[in-house]
């Protein structure tokens, strides 16, 4: 059974484990959400809010603020198939 589909919305799911990275054991934890979206929503939405975070930290790191925006502007558009702006 595919215990997402029976989650309500919102619920968050947390699991602790271990894996293997570059060859040594690491731990892991992974966060699982149930939305109530489709993939290309949330990548959407993902990729322009990732987009929007590194932009501020990059101006909190003393990158010019039109030069960030700009850099914020192209990455989404790459990664949203929007073309370049």
């Amino acid at each position: 059974m595919n215990h997402a589909a029976t989650r309500p919305v919102g619920s968050v799911t947390r699991e602790l484990g271990r894996r293997e990275h570059e060859g040594k054991p690491v731990h892991a934890l992974v966060a699982t959400r149930v939305v109530g979206a489709g993939r290309e929503d949330l990548w959407d939405a993902f990729t322009r809010r990732s987009s929007a975070a590194w932009c501020e930290a990059s101006i909190a790191l003393g990158t010019d603020r039109d030069a960030a925006r700009a850099a914020s502007v192209r990455a989404t558009a790459f990664y949203t198939g929007e073309g370049a702006p």
